[in-house]
């Protein structure tokens, strides 16, 4: 992987994956054809769990909710899972305004104060 790229890809197992972001913009990575094509490849094998961890993503635009779908839907086709944890409001609600949000597994949402 190039350099630029601040996803971090962990394996815990052979099946369990975990997708990370080394800081907030760093999401927009998925945008990468390498990023984008190596986690299709994961996601493919059959009963990946794959966790992606939102903590600290405030905004994703919709080229990033088209890749989470996709990325849901082939897991769907291979038995295998797609975790989105630590989904900060903002986040939740782009999700929900695009109206894909039933087809991913949000398994999380912070809670931010107001004070």
């Amino acid at each position: 992987m190039k350099d630029a790229v601040k996803i971090k890809i962990e394996r815990n197992t052979s099946k369990d994956i975990h997708v990370s972001f080394m800081d907030r913009e760093a999401v927009q990575d998925l945008k990468f054809d390498y990023i984008n094509q190596y986690l299709k490849e994961l996601i493919t094998t059959r009963g990946t769990t794959m966790v992606i961890d939102m903590n600290g993503v405030h905004f994703i635009d919709n080229e990033i909710i088209d890749i989470l779908n996709m990325l849901y839907r082939l897991g769907k086709k291979y038995n295998s899972k797609l975790i989105m944890k630590a989904v900060e409001p903002e986040v939740f609600e782009m999700i929900s305004l695009a109206k894909k949000y039933y087809v991913f597994d949000v398994q999380h949402i912070e809670v931010i104060s107001l004070s």
